[in-house]
């Protein structure tokens, strides 16, 4: 076995890991690297430097210290599809102001919108967070609109975070009105919205999206080679006799085949993962080789391929289509923002107008013709029946035949899926945050 030890920090800055030079049990050593390294591909891990997005953490910057230096709001609307360091750029630019930048104190209240049970409860999120004081939504915005809308130099600056900013649209989009006319207000906030979506508000508040003081930073899907710059930066630090753990063809390898699919980190940090996890079992089988290769990537990607997403992107368009109106169908029955539950079954009748409306969000329905949807629907949970993901009631299905979703099922699986392999998934999953938020609302 080969003598493992981490790395703490470079000249460049990066943090290694710290261990010295294994001299007793090389194989928990090496396990322990190995385990160290899990942990910083984890999406909760924050990098020390954000790879690949130099000029967006520029501009997200020099933003945000204007406006604090000369106690202005604004609002930034930061847009990409997901995986692409939005949040990250965020976190290390709030970071480095708080701490590094020598700015006067603000107040930094960041806020979820896919964490909240309704869109307007991003009002008493904010209040709290401002005041340390719950109260209901109605009653926040009452005294968010107070605050804002009035001027006090004694008042530190307000920096206002809005992630996941697409989960708070309504039909009336009252709450992304709200947020966005505060930084018109004399007392107004630095508001900084993100959002999976790159014309959201052009596509739902168009007179608030065409003000001038409205600043946009886009986050393009990152490419081979700065997405080889990802993953480079989150695995150096930690080496197998001053040998890093990944090969720099493995590394290559990775990045290449998920830029080639979608540019999602967050896919590619997963597939680092799983080999890491082959890698062990092979070292645990006798295996001499202890650095990750291409073939561990390779069988790493065939393993995040399979079970329940492997299965769902295995399912055609029509299939999937019918999986998001029967999660829409149960999410809408059940009255609760909770992906999947045990034992939830609706029916064919309640998923039928759903297959409808997103097939036509999708141009799938151009495909055949829309009078045989109900036909198309049968097809559908057929198929998806007889792989496992949906159990029906009864064969073949009747309006009135329920549906079950497989408890291994959850929404963040379709969603996933929907969005990396499918080009016409953002506007569906558009239409369906649209229809739950409506849910929410009359909660």
């Amino acid at each position: 076995m080969a003598r493992t030890r981490g790395a703490p920090k470079t000249g460049a800055g990066r943090q290694r890991d710290s261990d010295t030079v294994c001299s007793g049990n090389e194989l928990q050593c090496f396990r322990g690297l190995l385990h160290r390294c899990c942990r910083s591909l984890e999406l909760s891990s924050v990098p020390e430097v954000v790879a690949g997005r130099a000029d967006e953490v520029a501009f997200l910057t020099q933003f945000l210290c204007e406006k604090l230096s000369k106690r202005q709001s604004g609002s930034l609307y930061i847009s990409g599809v997901p995986g692409t360091g939005k949040t990250l750029a965020v976190s290390k630019v709030l970071e480095y102001l708080e701490n590094e930048s020598g700015q006067d104190p603000f107040n930094v209240v960041i806020v979820n919108g896919g964490v909240l049970s309704t869109p307007k409860r991003v009002f008493t999120a904010i209040w709290s967070g401002l005041s340390g004081k719950k109260t209901t939504p109605e009653k926040a915005l009452e005294l968010l609109d107070r605050r804002f809308g009035t001027l006090s130099k004694d008042r530190q600056c307000d920096v206002l975070v809005v992630d996941e900013l697409d989960r708070l649209v309504t039909r009336d989009c009252a709450v992304l009105y709200s947020l966005f006319d505060w930084t018109s207000q004399p007392g107004g906030p630095i508001l900084v919205g993100v959002a999976n979506t790159l014309t959201l508000l052009d596509d739902t508040i168009p007179r608030v999206a065409s003000r001038a003081g409205l600043a946009r930073l886009p986050f393009s899907p990152y490419n081979n080679h700065t997405l080889f710059n990802v993953l480079v930066a989150r695995t150096q630090a930690y080496l197998v006799d001053n040998t890093p753990l990944f090969s720099q063809e493995a590394l290559k390898l990775c990045s290449r085949r998920v830029s080639n699919i979608s540019g999602d980190a967050r896919r590619a940090l997963h597939v680092l993962k799983a080999a890491i996890c082959l890698r062990e079992a092979a070292v645990l089988g006798g295996s001499s080789q202890s650095t990750v290769s291409t073939g561990d990537i390779t069988q790493a990607f065939k393993s995040c391929d399979s079970g329940v997403v492997g299965a769902v992107r295995m399912c055609a368009s029509t299939e999937v289509v019918a999986l998001i109106a029967l999660y829409v169908c149960v999410r809408v029955s059940q009255g609760q923002r909770q992906e999947e539950r045990s034992g939830a079954n609706v029916s064919m009748s309640g998923c039928l107008p759903l297959f409808c409306r997103y097939a036509k969000a999708s141009g799938l329905d151009s495909q055949w013709n829309i009078e045989h949807s109900w036909s198309c629907l049968v097809t559908a949970y057929t198929s998806l029946h007889s792989v496992g993901l949906v159990t029906l009631s009864c064969l073949p299905p009747t309006l009135s035949t329920k549906l079950t979703p497989s408890d291994l099922l959850a929404w963040e699986d379709i969603e996933f899926v929907v969005g990396e392999d499918w080009t016409w998934g953002p506007d569906v999953l558009r239409v369906v945050n649209l229809e739950i938020a409506d849910t929410d609302k009359s909660e």
